[in-house]
Parts: structure tokens; C-alpha cells; sequence
């Protein structure tokens, strides 16, 4: 019999091809693993589509998220494996927005646990020393908003929480009860919390009758008052309704706060959390509304735009530009 065969002629056998497919199927299974590996523990893309960051991150851009840096988050837990090290006044961070886990923001990191912040007439100061954003950002208008109806240019001081530190509910200020609300879900996502809030006139609850003019959307179905489900500048635009009456009465709001119907007078801070800024200072929300964010809703900081275009053209001056 001949040694030799035809050229083209195929002398595999049926066992050679199983062997093929095989080693095909194991290539490619490497390679979604590397890659999925790569994505959850090194390195994340994200599309930027709001203003919040403008100028500094635009809509059309296409950033990579460095998820490393922080130390790799253990899947499904908000938990780090180890820390490498901590978000810095500075940094650019990518974090689970608060009402959609599935979904991320991207904000400023401009102060962290421990440190004191302080909003007035649309500057920022951490610790008193006034923080610089970059040149990138956007100061926004000259127009001021009065801190009794908006935290966006005025702010009372807030210190930003570190983990173990011990918050008592009875001595925190509208905007810091609703700030503990926020920070006590991020920390406890599978735990019902909820909030209950009395009128106090004169030191009194309230009877529905002294408050007859108030707008239907403050009353329940029975007609009686509801403030529970109201957030902090909802209830001081009440309190400024009824101070402007000038009736010579005292006014305040009596809050309390549950967790699984069990009353909370005291939380113990469980991570540590840092105070987000937009860079496009008229936009929100960001810390200013919602408070400081949990350490373990911190997916990365932000390294690069590595592709940048809209509908209309590629935005070559934006592409590989460090953040």
C-alpha cells in the first residue's frame, strides 16, 4: 500500500476531530473566563449619558473603571476581598445608584469618613479648607438657593460618617435623619426600613384642625395628616409654610425610625462612606440630596475615556484621555 496520498486529501479520522472540537471548546471557555475574571475583578466599561459630570465626563463617552484599585468586590456582596486603598478627595468614582442596584453613577469623591463638610454660597469646604474642583467643572450660575429650600448651594455642616461610629436618631436635623434613612438601607439592602413623623405645635401633636389649610397631597385618604413618606425639604417647606404665619407658635417634627418594625434610637455605622459632588455644580442629585455613600457601593474610580462620539461625529480629542 502506497505511504503517500493525494494532495488536499483529508486523512483525519473522526477521533482527530473530537479532539479539535475539544480543545476548541476549552479555548474558548479561557477565554470567557479571563474575560469575565477581568471585568469583575480588574477592569469595567460604562457609557456616560447625563451632565452631571460636565465638562469633565460628557454624554457619548466611554469610560474604564478601575475596580482594582479599591481591592476586588466579592460578587454578590458588597464586600471587598482586601483593601488596597481608599477613595480619595479627588478621585472620580463609579457606585450603585440608590434607587437601582443594577444601574451606576458616577460622581466626585470630595471628602471621607471622618471629615467635615460645608456648602455655602456655592463653595464646598472640607474640614474648612475650601475644596478645588478641577478646572474641567462646571461652577454653575450666580443664582443662590436659600439652604431652607435646597441643599444646593447652602448646606449645614455634615460630618461624614466612618465605620463604627455610633449615630443617636433623636438629635439629627431633618437633612440628617433622611441621610441615616439613606445610609441604613445602602448598608442593610434586605432589611425594611421605614420612618414615621408627627407635627409638634407647641410641643403637641397636632390636630388636623389647626392645619385645615394645608394641601390635600400632605392628607390620607381619611383626611388625616401624613408626613411619613415626606423627605426633608418637603417637611422644612411645611415648617416654613407654618412659621410664616406668624401665630406666635413653636413648630417641629417629631421623627422615628424602624428596622423590620423594631425601633432604632441608636445605628452603628457598618462601613466606611464618602461625600459625592457632581463636577457640573447646578446638576443632581449627589450627596448634597441623598447624603454620603457607603464604601461598599463603590465599584472603582474612574481611569480614562477610552472612546468618546455622538450621533454626529467621534470626539477624537476626547479618546485615551486620563481622568
Amino acid at each position: 500500500m502506497s505511504a503517500f496520498h493525494e494532495a488536499g486529501q483529508d486523512t483525519r479520522s473522526p477521533r482527530d476531530f473530537k479532539v479539535m472540537a475539544l480543545e476548541l471548546a476549552e479555548f474558548i471557555i479561557g477565554v470567557v473566563v479571563v474575560a469575565a475574571l477581568f471585568r469583575i475583578f480588574l477592569f469595567q466599561s460604562f457609557s456616560i449619558s447625563g451632565t452631571v459630570m460636565d465638562n469633565t465626563l460628557l454624554p457619548g463617552d466611554r469610560i474604564f473603571v478601575n475596580k482594582f484599585i479599591y481591592g476586588p468586590l466579592v460578587p454578590c456582596t458588597g464586600h471587598r476581598a482586601f483593601t488596597i486603598k481608599n477613595p480619595s478627595p479627588g478621585d472620580v468614582v463609579a457606585f450603585r445608584s440608590l434607587d437601582d442596584n443594577s444601574r451606576f453613577s458616577v460622581l466626585r469623591c470630595v471628602a471621607g469618613p471622618g471629615d467635615m463638610v460645608e456648602i455655602a454660597k456655592k463653595k464646598c469646604r472640607i474640614n474648612g479648607a475650601e475644596y478645588l474642583f478641577p478646572a474641567s467643572a462646571l461652577a454653575g450660575d450666580e443664582f443662590q438657593i436659600d439652604a431652607r429650600y435646597s441643599p444646593r448651594d447652602n448646606l449645614e455642616k455634615v460630618a461624614v460618617p466612618a465605620k463604627d461610629d455610633v449615630v443617636r436618631t433623636d438629635s439629627l436635623s431633618l437633612y440628617g435623619f433622611d441621610c441615616l434613612v439613606s445610609l441604613i438601607r445602602q448598608e442593610n439592602p434586605d432589611v425594611r426600613v421605614s420612618t414615621t413623623t408627627d407635627l409638634l405645635v407647641n410641643g403637641a401633636v397636632c390636630d388636623n384642625l389647626m392645619l385645615a389649610e394645608l394641601m390635600a397631597s400632605y392628607r390620607r385618604t381619611n383626611a388625616s395628616l401624613n408626613f411619613d413618606t415626606m423627605t426633608w425639604i418637603e417637611l422644612r417647606n411645611v415648617r416654613n409654610f407654618l412659621v410664616a404665619r406668624n401665630d406666635s407658635s413653636s413648630y417641629r417634627f417629631r421623627r422615628a425610625l424602624y428596622m423590620d418594625g423594631h425601633p432604632v434610637r441608636e445605628y452603628t455605622v457598618t462601613s466606611d462612606c464618602y461625600f459625592l459632588i457632581s463636577d457640573n455644580w447646578d446638576q443632581g442629585p449627589d450627596s448634597r440630596y441623598f447624603g454620603p455613600i457607603s464604601g461598599r457601593r463603590i465599584l472603582g474610580r474612574v481611569s480614562c475615556v477610552y472612546w468618546s462620539a455622538d450621533t454626529n461625529a467621534i470626539h477624537w480629542k476626547r479618546v485615551l484621555r486620563f481622568i
